[in-house]
């Protein structure tokens, strides 16, 4: 009997993501078969990681303490980790699988956004996340791509945002666009609040025409409540517990690695005799922690939890 409706192979193609999902999973699953193992060594040696054994064993209160990173990274793999009756092997795995299908969706409909039709889109996002880099990413925990991932996200809905033509469409959209570039901002400290405030006055402000003064204030307060919260809440908690309101007490360290070592060794040791650096700068950025022993004053946590008590990774005793 004849009928009109699509196959599902015209289906899955007419719509750009799905194609490129399917696709990049089969890609990695050949990976994967071919040899390729998923090394969790990241979770011993990662610097932004706090000890896998104390994060699984205690998630919430090891990130609670958490203050050279923002939080959401830790969060993810440690309620992972404490949760799951399988391997962290296999947990953490799974968790990358599913951001990676993410991103490659994502990008195939931000292709789609940006004008291409659905096989060019399917085609440019698998170039961008099939490619042997992003893939070598999908097989260790670490942090870029998930935030890829957020950024395609940040950037399609900041799209969808402006595409919407009625207040509810615009509102509901916007809220999600808040949450997913709040979450962004507390997934890596790169990414600065003040980038909350350009993504979402980039969306809106061009939407200002849809609404009067009552409803624009109450839209403001509805977007800016999540980044208020978890930004400001997070900061706040950074004060109240290690005086420092800031996302990332990692800010002299990630100022010194970007800085430091471009300077030729001579203008260095000058400025180290001028006083215009300190004894930290001719050590290096994120070296072992007896290193700057004689340079910083001892090591002494304010509160006690298995996440501060040692100085240095290296809890499994």
């Amino acid at each position: 009997m004849a009928t009109d409706r699509p196959s599902l192979r015209r289906r899955i193609t007419a719509v750009p993501g799905a194609l490129a999902g399917a696709v990049w999973s089969v890609v990695y699953l050949a990976v994967a078969v071919s040899g390729q193992r998923f090394d969790t060594g990241y979770l011993d040696y990662g610097w932004q990681l706090i000890p896998w054994n104390v994060l699984t064993d205690d998630p919430l209160r090891s990130v609670w303490y958490l203050h050279i990173q923002p939080p959401v990274w830790n969060l993810v793999l440690g309620l992972a980790g404490w949760a799951s009756p399988f391997g962290d092997r296999i947990t953490v795995q799974a968790i990358m699988f599913v951001i990676g299908v993410a991103g490659a969706v994502l990008a195939a409909r931000l292709g789609g956004r940006l004008g291409l039709g659905s096989r060019a889109a399917t085609v440019v996002a698998l170039v961008a996340t099939a490619n042997p880099e992003v893939l070598k990413g999908a097989f260790e925990p670490n942090y870029e791509l998930a935030v890829g991932t957020l950024v395609l996200a940040t950037v399609l809905l900041t799209f969808r945002v402006l595409e919407a033509r009625s207040v509810e469409a615009i509102a509901r959209r916007a809220i999600w666009l808040s949450v997913v570039v709040t979450t962004l901002v507390m997934t890596r400290s790169l990414y600065h609040p003040v980038i909350i405030v350009a993504v979402l006055l980039l969306a809106l402000w061009p939407m200002r025409r849809f609404f009067d003064r009552r409803t624009g204030v109450r839209l403001l307060g509805a977007v800016l409540v999540v980044p208020l919260v978890a930004v400001g809440g997070w900061m706040a908690k950074n004060q109240a517990l290690f005086g420092t309101p800031t996302l990332s007490s990692w800010f002299g360290m990630n100022l010194q690695r970007a800085v430091i070592p471009v300077l030729d060794a001579d203008d260095l040791e000058a400025m180290r005799a001028e006083g215009k650096v300190s004894e930290i700068a001719m050590i290096g950025p994120f070296g072992r922690y007896d290193l700057y022993a004689d340079a910083v004053d001892p090591c002494v946590p304010g509160h006690h939890h298995p996440a501060l008590d040692e100085p240095a990774r290296g809890t499994d005793d």
